[in-house]
Protein backbone atom coordinates (compact mmCIF):
# COMPACT_ATOMS: atom_id res chain seq x y z
CA UNK A 1 0.00 0.00 0.00
CA UNK A 2 1.31 3.08 -1.48
CA UNK A 3 1.61 5.93 1.58
CA UNK A 4 0.80 9.65 0.96
CA UNK A 5 4.09 11.51 2.27
CA UNK A 6 2.43 14.91 2.44
CA UNK A 7 -1.04 14.03 3.80
CA UNK A 8 0.02 11.70 6.25
CA UNK A 9 2.05 14.56 8.46
CA UNK A 10 0.08 17.00 10.44
CA UNK A 11 2.05 19.99 10.78
CA UNK A 12 3.08 21.39 14.00
CA UNK A 13 5.64 24.41 14.94
CA UNK A 14 9.09 23.40 13.94
CA UNK A 15 10.89 23.74 17.69
CA UNK A 16 14.34 24.21 15.54
CA UNK A 17 13.95 27.37 14.10
CA UNK A 18 11.89 29.89 14.16
CA UNK A 19 12.03 33.26 12.52
CA UNK A 20 12.54 37.20 13.81
CA UNK A 21 14.29 40.39 12.31
CA UNK A 22 16.16 41.19 16.24
CA UNK A 23 17.12 44.97 17.19
CA UNK A 24 20.99 45.09 16.17
CA UNK A 25 23.71 47.51 15.99
CA UNK A 26 22.99 50.11 18.21
CA UNK A 27 25.39 52.91 19.19
CA UNK A 28 24.22 54.98 21.79
CA UNK A 29 26.20 53.57 24.96
CA UNK A 30 28.66 53.79 22.57
CA UNK A 31 28.34 57.52 21.78
CA UNK A 32 26.36 58.58 24.74
CA UNK A 33 28.48 56.64 27.63
CA UNK A 34 26.56 55.79 30.87
CA UNK A 35 27.49 57.61 33.74
CA UNK A 36 26.30 56.34 36.90
CA UNK A 37 24.34 58.55 39.49
CA UNK A 38 23.36 57.95 43.01
CA UNK A 39 20.73 60.98 42.59
CA UNK A 40 17.90 61.51 40.35
CA UNK A 41 19.08 64.37 39.36
CA UNK A 42 21.85 67.51 40.24
CA UNK A 43 24.32 69.95 38.85
CA UNK A 44 27.76 69.46 36.86
CA UNK A 45 30.69 71.63 37.54
CA UNK A 46 32.06 72.86 34.59
CA UNK A 47 35.69 74.69 34.98
CA UNK A 48 36.32 77.69 33.11
CA UNK A 49 39.76 78.10 31.33
CA UNK A 50 41.71 80.13 33.16
CA UNK A 51 44.06 77.99 33.27
CA UNK A 52 44.52 77.82 29.23
CA UNK A 53 45.58 81.52 29.43
CA UNK A 54 49.24 82.53 29.21
CA UNK A 55 50.36 83.99 32.31
CA UNK A 56 53.99 85.47 33.32
CA UNK A 57 55.71 82.82 35.20
CA UNK A 58 59.45 83.96 35.40
CA UNK A 59 60.40 85.02 38.84
CA UNK A 60 63.10 87.78 38.47
CA UNK A 61 66.50 88.09 40.84
CA UNK A 62 65.13 88.53 44.32
CA UNK A 63 61.56 88.35 43.05
CA UNK A 64 58.49 86.06 44.03
CA UNK A 65 55.77 84.27 42.12
CA UNK A 66 53.03 85.85 40.50
CA UNK A 67 50.08 85.53 42.38
CA UNK A 68 47.04 83.77 40.50
CA UNK A 69 43.56 82.64 41.82
CA UNK A 70 42.54 79.71 39.82
CA UNK A 71 38.76 79.24 39.38
CA UNK A 72 35.92 77.71 38.40
CA UNK A 73 32.69 77.62 38.01
CA UNK A 74 29.15 76.24 38.61
CA UNK A 75 27.01 76.20 35.25
CA UNK A 76 23.94 76.18 36.41
CA UNK A 77 22.32 75.46 32.79
CA UNK A 78 24.34 72.45 33.42
CA UNK A 79 21.84 69.64 35.57
CA UNK A 80 20.57 66.55 34.64
CA UNK A 81 17.30 65.15 35.71
CA UNK A 82 17.10 61.25 35.20
CA UNK A 83 13.49 60.29 33.76
CA UNK A 84 12.00 56.69 34.12
CA UNK A 85 11.32 54.32 30.94
CA UNK A 86 9.63 50.93 31.12
CA UNK A 87 7.01 48.82 29.87
CA UNK A 88 5.65 45.85 30.71
CA UNK A 89 2.98 43.40 29.01
CA UNK A 90 0.99 40.38 30.58
CA UNK A 91 1.71 36.96 29.73
CA UNK A 92 -1.85 34.88 30.01
CA UNK A 93 -1.74 31.15 31.48
CA UNK A 94 -3.35 30.09 28.12
CA UNK A 95 -0.63 31.82 25.87
CA UNK A 96 2.16 29.92 28.00
CA UNK A 97 0.24 26.82 27.88
CA UNK A 98 0.06 26.67 24.10
CA UNK A 99 3.48 27.68 23.40
CA UNK A 100 5.47 24.30 22.40
CA UNK A 101 8.76 23.87 24.11
CA UNK A 102 11.37 25.09 23.55
CA UNK A 103 9.92 28.48 22.24
CA UNK A 104 8.96 30.15 26.02
CA UNK A 105 5.99 33.06 25.84
CA UNK A 106 7.78 35.07 29.02
CA UNK A 107 10.75 35.00 27.22
CA UNK A 108 10.10 36.11 24.33
CA UNK A 109 8.26 38.59 26.11
CA UNK A 110 11.02 40.00 27.57
CA UNK A 111 13.71 39.98 24.93
CA UNK A 112 10.77 42.12 23.14
CA UNK A 113 10.12 44.99 25.81
CA UNK A 114 14.23 45.12 25.94
CA UNK A 115 14.74 45.65 22.28
CA UNK A 116 11.70 48.02 22.18
CA UNK A 117 13.88 49.99 25.61
CA UNK A 118 16.93 49.81 23.74
CA UNK A 119 15.82 51.44 20.16
CA UNK A 120 14.04 54.09 21.84
CA UNK A 121 16.88 55.33 23.56
CA UNK A 122 18.78 54.87 20.37
CA UNK A 123 16.39 56.72 18.72
CA UNK A 124 16.76 59.89 21.83
CA UNK A 125 20.50 59.84 21.16
CA UNK A 126 20.41 60.30 17.63
CA UNK A 127 17.68 62.59 17.86
CA UNK A 128 19.77 64.84 20.28
CA UNK A 129 22.97 64.32 18.00
CA UNK A 130 21.67 65.25 14.56
CA UNK A 131 19.48 68.29 15.54
CA UNK A 132 20.73 71.06 14.33
CA UNK A 133 19.46 73.27 16.76
CA UNK A 134 21.84 71.38 19.48
CA UNK A 135 25.15 70.14 17.22
CA UNK A 136 25.20 73.86 15.49
CA UNK A 137 28.91 73.35 14.03
CA UNK A 138 27.99 71.62 10.54
CA UNK A 139 27.61 71.58 7.13
CA UNK A 140 24.80 70.43 4.65
CA UNK A 141 25.71 68.47 1.45
CA UNK A 142 23.69 68.80 -1.59
CA UNK A 143 23.30 67.33 -5.25
CA UNK A 144 27.01 66.93 -6.59
CA UNK A 145 28.53 67.27 -3.12
CA UNK A 146 26.74 63.91 -1.53
CA UNK A 147 29.29 61.23 -1.17
CA UNK A 148 26.93 59.39 -3.03
CA UNK A 149 27.43 61.08 -6.32
CA UNK A 150 30.59 59.82 -7.54
CA UNK A 151 30.23 60.51 -11.29
CA UNK A 152 30.34 64.05 -11.43
CA UNK A 153 34.04 64.35 -9.45
CA UNK A 154 32.43 67.29 -7.08
CA UNK A 155 31.80 65.44 -4.26
CA UNK A 156 34.68 65.32 -1.70
CA UNK A 157 34.47 63.28 1.47
CA UNK A 158 37.88 63.46 2.73
CA UNK A 159 37.93 67.04 2.62
CA UNK A 160 34.34 67.50 4.37
CA UNK A 161 35.47 64.90 7.24
CA UNK A 162 39.02 66.89 7.58
CA UNK A 163 37.14 70.02 8.43
CA UNK A 164 35.39 68.34 11.11
CA UNK A 165 37.79 67.27 12.41
CA UNK A 166 39.27 70.69 12.30
CA UNK A 167 36.05 72.08 13.85
CA UNK A 168 35.94 69.69 16.89
CA UNK A 169 39.58 70.87 17.79
CA UNK A 170 39.18 74.36 17.31
CA UNK A 171 35.87 74.68 19.31
CA UNK A 172 36.03 72.11 21.35
CA UNK A 173 39.29 71.82 22.45
CA UNK A 174 40.04 68.33 21.83
CA UNK A 175 41.00 66.32 18.84
CA UNK A 176 38.14 64.36 17.05
CA UNK A 177 38.08 60.62 17.39
CA UNK A 178 35.09 59.12 16.41
CA UNK A 179 33.17 59.26 12.84
CA UNK A 180 29.47 58.13 13.55
CA UNK A 181 27.21 57.46 9.92
CA UNK A 182 24.43 54.77 9.43
CA UNK A 183 25.64 51.46 7.31
CA UNK A 184 24.01 53.26 4.67
CA UNK A 185 25.93 56.04 4.70
CA UNK A 186 29.36 54.22 5.06
CA UNK A 187 28.86 51.67 2.11
CA UNK A 188 28.80 54.92 -0.20
CA UNK A 189 31.65 56.33 1.47
CA UNK A 190 33.50 52.90 1.70
CA UNK A 191 33.49 52.53 -1.91
CA UNK A 192 33.81 55.86 -3.31
CA UNK A 193 37.17 56.25 -5.42
CA UNK A 194 38.37 59.14 -3.62
CA UNK A 195 38.42 56.66 -0.27
CA UNK A 196 39.45 53.87 -2.43
CA UNK A 197 42.32 55.03 -3.64
CA UNK A 198 43.96 55.25 -0.29
CA UNK A 199 43.82 52.13 0.28
CA UNK A 200 47.21 50.20 -1.37
CA UNK A 201 46.86 47.82 -4.21
CA UNK A 202 48.31 44.51 -1.76
CA UNK A 203 45.45 45.09 0.57
CA UNK A 204 41.90 43.25 0.02
CA UNK A 205 39.55 46.19 -0.14
CA UNK A 206 36.12 46.32 1.51
CA UNK A 207 34.39 49.50 2.87
CA UNK A 208 36.07 48.42 6.54
CA UNK A 209 39.36 48.31 5.52
CA UNK A 210 38.38 51.66 3.28
CA UNK A 211 36.93 53.26 6.40
CA UNK A 212 39.84 52.52 8.39
CA UNK A 213 41.65 55.03 5.96
CA UNK A 214 39.98 57.19 8.21
CA UNK A 215 41.46 56.17 11.46
CA UNK A 216 44.77 55.82 10.05
CA UNK A 217 44.45 59.81 8.41
CA UNK A 218 42.58 61.59 11.11
CA UNK A 219 42.72 59.54 14.72
CA UNK A 220 38.70 58.25 13.75
CA UNK A 221 37.66 55.64 14.65
CA UNK A 222 34.67 54.26 12.37
CA UNK A 223 31.02 53.88 14.46
CA UNK A 224 29.03 51.56 11.75
CA UNK A 225 25.36 52.33 13.18
CA UNK A 226 22.92 49.57 12.21
CA UNK A 227 19.77 50.16 14.16
CA UNK A 228 16.58 50.69 12.02
CA UNK A 229 13.15 51.24 12.95
CA UNK A 230 9.30 50.44 11.97
CA UNK A 231 7.60 53.74 10.89
CA UNK A 232 4.58 51.80 10.17
CA UNK A 233 1.10 52.01 12.14
CA UNK A 234 0.88 48.79 14.26
CA UNK A 235 -0.17 46.03 12.28
CA UNK A 236 0.71 48.01 8.84
CA UNK A 237 3.28 46.26 6.59
CA UNK A 238 6.73 47.09 8.43
CA UNK A 239 8.79 49.82 7.08
CA UNK A 240 12.15 49.90 8.11
CA UNK A 241 13.88 53.31 8.23
CA UNK A 242 17.47 53.72 9.66
CA UNK A 243 17.67 55.02 13.15
CA UNK A 244 21.01 57.47 12.37
CA UNK A 245 19.54 58.56 9.31
CA UNK A 246 21.94 60.51 6.70
CA UNK A 247 24.00 62.28 8.60
CA UNK A 248 28.04 62.00 10.02
CA UNK A 249 28.86 62.77 13.16
CA UNK A 250 32.11 63.39 13.84
CA UNK A 251 33.64 64.61 17.65
CA UNK A 252 35.26 63.94 20.62
CA UNK A 253 33.84 61.55 23.58
CA UNK A 254 35.53 60.41 26.41
CA UNK A 255 36.09 56.96 26.62
CA UNK A 256 35.35 57.20 30.60
CA UNK A 257 33.67 60.30 31.69
CA UNK A 258 34.23 61.38 34.95
CA UNK A 259 35.85 64.25 37.25
CA UNK A 260 37.46 66.69 35.07
CA UNK A 261 36.95 65.49 31.86
CA UNK A 262 36.10 66.50 28.98
CA UNK A 263 33.42 64.83 26.31
CA UNK A 264 30.70 65.93 23.79
CA UNK A 265 27.53 64.01 25.26
CA UNK A 266 26.99 61.01 27.73
CA UNK A 267 23.88 59.70 29.76
CA UNK A 268 23.38 59.35 33.32
CA UNK A 269 21.89 56.43 34.99
CA UNK A 270 20.13 56.83 38.11
CA UNK A 271 21.66 53.01 39.49
CA UNK A 272 20.25 50.67 39.73
CA UNK A 273 20.03 50.73 35.81
CA UNK A 274 17.67 48.33 33.64
CA UNK A 275 16.22 45.56 35.27
CA UNK A 276 13.34 42.96 34.48
CA UNK A 277 10.13 42.50 37.20
CA UNK A 278 7.62 40.14 37.25
CA UNK A 279 4.23 40.12 38.93
CA UNK A 280 0.84 37.89 39.21
CA UNK A 281 -1.82 39.09 36.99
CA UNK A 282 -4.88 38.09 38.06
CA UNK A 283 -7.27 39.46 35.19
CA UNK A 284 -6.43 38.03 32.74
CA UNK A 285 -4.33 35.05 34.86
CA UNK A 286 -1.10 35.13 34.55
CA UNK A 287 2.20 37.10 34.52
CA UNK A 288 2.73 40.33 33.79
CA UNK A 289 6.78 41.06 32.47
CA UNK A 290 8.06 44.50 32.86
CA UNK A 291 11.43 45.72 31.85
CA UNK A 292 12.24 49.22 33.46
CA UNK A 293 15.26 51.67 33.67
CA UNK A 294 14.98 53.83 36.88
CA UNK A 295 16.07 57.17 35.51
CA UNK A 296 18.43 58.05 32.56
CA UNK A 297 19.15 61.49 31.10
CA UNK A 298 21.08 61.69 27.70
CA UNK A 299 22.62 65.44 27.57
CA UNK A 300 25.10 67.00 25.32
CA UNK A 301 27.43 68.47 27.47
CA UNK A 302 29.84 70.13 25.00
CA UNK A 303 28.07 70.81 22.10
CA UNK A 304 30.98 71.86 20.20
CA UNK A 305 32.89 68.65 20.86
CA UNK A 306 30.99 67.22 17.73
CA UNK A 307 30.35 68.69 14.18
CA UNK A 308 27.50 67.36 12.01
CA UNK A 309 27.87 66.37 8.12
CA UNK A 310 23.81 66.83 7.13
CA UNK A 311 22.32 64.75 3.62
CA UNK A 312 26.40 63.42 3.40
CA UNK A 313 24.09 60.90 0.86
CA UNK A 314 21.25 61.51 -1.33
Amino acid sequence: MAHDTVTGHINAALTTLSLRLSVEGLVADNVSKRIKSKKQSDKIRVYDMSHMRQEQTLIGHGGKAGARKYSWGLDTDKTFFCEGYGLYDTVTRKEMANYDKPLDAKKDTNLALTEIMALDRELRVAAQLTDTGIITKRATLSGTSQWSDISSGVSDPLSDILAAALSVRTYGGKKANFILMDYEVAMYLGTHPDMVSLVTSHEKVTYISVLQVLKDLYGLEPIIAGGQYNTAKLGAAASLSPVWGKDVLVGYRHPNPGLRTWTLGGTFNWTPGRFVSEWPSNNPEGTNVKVEEWGLDEKVLVANCGYLIKAAIA
